[in-house]
C-alpha cells in the first residue's frame, strides 16, 4: 500500500501561482511546461508539493504529446530492415531464421508477412518483442500470396489451340 504523503495547500497554492500549469494546447505552451518541468528535475530533493506540481505538469505535457506527436506502427518489414541497418546485417545473416534467401527477400521488401514462428525468431535474436514483426487484425495489410483469379472457361471451336495433354492430337 502506498503512503499518502500531506502537502501544505498554501506552500502549493503558491507553487501553482507561479508555474500556471495549464491543460496544453499549443507548443508554446507545451515548451514553457517543459521549462518549469526542467527547473523541478534541477533540483537535488524536491518538496511534497514540489513533487505534486512535478507530476501534474508532466501528465499535462504527456497528453499533449500523446496527442501532438503520435507514432504510428510501423510494419513489420520496415522494422526488420531497421534492427538489421543498425547492426549491419545483411538478409544472409537471417537465413537461419527463414531458411531461404528467397523468402529472406520477400519478407525484407514486404511482399511476404512475416509467419508467428519465425517472428519469434526474430525477437530471439534481436532481443526484442516478437510483436514488433506481426501486424494486428486492423492492420494486416501484407499478404503472403495473391488470391488467384477466377478464369471462365473460354469457348474453343476448331482451329483453337489445345489447353491439355489430353486435347493435343495424337501422332
Amino acid at each position: 500500500m502506498t503512503a499518502v504523503v500531506k502537502i501544505d495547500a498554501k506552500k502549493y497554492g503558491r507553487l501553482l501561482a507561479k508555474a500556471l500549469p495549464v491543460a496544453v494546447q499549443t507548443e508554446a505552451q507545451n515548451e514553457r511546461m517543459l521549462a518549469e518541468i526542467w527547473k523541478l528535475m534541477s533540483k537535488d530533493s524536491l518538496t511534497p508539493e514540489e513533487q505534486a506540481l512535478l507530476v501534474l505538469m508532466s501528465e499535462l505535457v504527456e497528453r499533449f504529446e500523446e496527442r501532438q506527436y503520435r507514432i504510428e506502427p510501423a510494419p513489420p518489414h520496415e522494422v526488420l530492415k531497421m534492427l538489421m541497418e543498425d547492426r549491419g546485417l545483411r538478409q544472409k545473416d537471417l537465413l537461419h531464421i527463414f531458411k531461404s534467401s528467397g523468402i529472406s527477400s520477400e519478407v525484407t521488401r514486404g511482399k511476404r508477412a512475416i509467419s508467428k514462428s519465425q517472428a519469434l525468431r526474430l525477437g530471439d535474436f534481436f532481443h526484442v518483442s516478437p510483436e514488433l514483426f506481426l501486424w494486428g487484425p486492423k492492420e494486416a495489410t501484407v499478404r503472403t500470396r495473391a488470391p488467384r483469379a477466377k478464369r471462365k472457361p473460354e469457348a474453343r471451336g476448331k482451329g483453337a489451340p489445345a489447353r491439355r495433354a489430353s486435347e493435343l492430337p495424337h501422332r
